[in-house]
């Protein structure tokens, strides 16, 4: 999940074992709660102001030896 903070820089909130099937909404909600908490700041700067887009990241290893 990619969030703008308070200082108008892009961060990304990532969760490793998430479920792969969840609709845009469930996501749009999750991110509108976490940036509501106002919880997570570095140097007093908070970190996930503003929702910004979601995406998944898959990663495929393939042994070459």
């Amino acid at each position: 999940m990619n969030f703008i903070s308070a200082n108008d820089k892009k961060t990304t909130f990532t969760y490793t074992n998430c479920h792969q099937e969840l609709s845009a909404d469930k996501v749009q909600a999750a991110m509108d709660s976490i940036s509501q908490l106002k919880l997570i700041s570095a140097n007093g700067v908070l970190q996930y102001e503003t929702p910004e887009s979601a995406n998944y990241i898959e990663t495929i290893v393939t042994d070459i030896l």
